[in-house]
């Protein structure tokens, strides 16, 4: 059966989303519309030898469109046979999953639809523990996640006639949780964000870090996580981000997908001032994370 496993794995390695631009600025009935081409990627975890997801489709959510039950939403790629991934291949590492046409302007989710763990003992979504001596395959609980999908969180926009490429990032250490009541394994979207990069990038390395700000409370500093940010990078004399990526809900954190090279982050979020690092710059190498550290908002002024 593990070798069965492996062969699935094999062929279904790949998870990180891009979204191209238009081959076609008018679908024929007036709409303009950008070309959308899909991948996923992952960042490392020791805990798990295996992360499995069995994958049916994945569809662009519109702004306006966030509580839809999933009907009638751009449609991304779909699988006859749906698509085995192990996420835990995919570290520093993306492959193309397919292409399609979506109507141009902003959208603020992607929906996940996976296929249903229908038997508990050959589970099609599941993980496998490092230190398991007998690696034997965990299902993995996916609320919602075979109706109307997992609700990936992420700002992007689709020009019309534009590239525009986005990106899955799963972070195994909070996409896979274990419910403290049933000790259930549970499959989290608030894990995955979504990273828009300037191209394809077949290996690359990442940028790290977290968003904040401070509260001060009975003369006490903490900080909180700026759970609504958008990070950007910048090349070092350019002024044009080459990747975005929302951070995540929980904690704020981000990872930056990104070629080689030396790069400026500016942060933008509603309700705080843009932030830039410049003068420190952040020098991304092929395989590895470099880590930016906390990035302090600062509040906009009510005067």
């Amino acid at each position: 059966m593990k070798k069965v496993l492996s062969m699935f794995m094999y062929m279904g390695m790949g998870l990180f989303i891009l979204l191209l631009g238009a081959c076609a600025s008018d679908d024929g009935g007036g709409v303009e519309t950008g070309s959308v081409q899909l991948s996923i990627t992952d960042a490392a975890d020791h805990d798990f030898s295996e992360v499995v997801v069995s994958i049916k489709e994945i569809r662009a959510v519109p702004a306006g469109n966030e509580d839809s039950d999933g009907a009638g939403l751009p449609l991304i790629v779909a699988f006859e046979t749906p698509k085995v991934v192990n996420v835990l291949d995919l570290v520093f590492y993306q492959e193309l999953l397919g292409e399609a046409l979506v109507p141009a302007g902003d959208y603020n989710q992607l929906r996940l639809i996976l296929e249903e763990n229908a038997d508990p003992l050959a589970p099609v979504n599941y993980i496998v523990l490092a230190d398991d001596p007998e690696q034997l395959p965990i299902p993995l609980d996916t609320p919602s996640g075979h109706e109307s999908g997992l609700k990936i969180v992420g700002h992007f926009e689709v020009a019309a006639g534009e590239v525009i490429p986005v990106a899955l990032d799963f972070d195994p250490s909070r996409a896979v949780v274990q419910s403290g009541e049933s000790q259930k394994w549970q499959f989290k979207p608030t894990g995955i964000r979504v990273v828009q990069t300037e191209e394809l990038l077949l290996s690359y390395g990442a940028v790290v870090g977290q968003v904040a700000y401070e509260i001060i409370q009975g003369g006490v500093t903490t900080l909180a996580p700026a759970s609504a940010a958008m990070v950007h990078a910048i090349p070092q004399g350019g002024v044009a981000p080459v990747a975005s990526s929302a951070v995540n809900l929980e904690d704020g954190t981000f990872r930056l997908l990104l070629p080689d090279g030396i790069y400026d982050l500016h942060v933008t979020a509603a309700g705080f001032e843009d932030y830039s690092s410049d003068p420190a710059v952040y020098e991304v190498i092929e395989g590895t994370d470099t880590d930016a550290g906390t990035l302090l908002l600062n509040s906009v002024s009510a005067f």
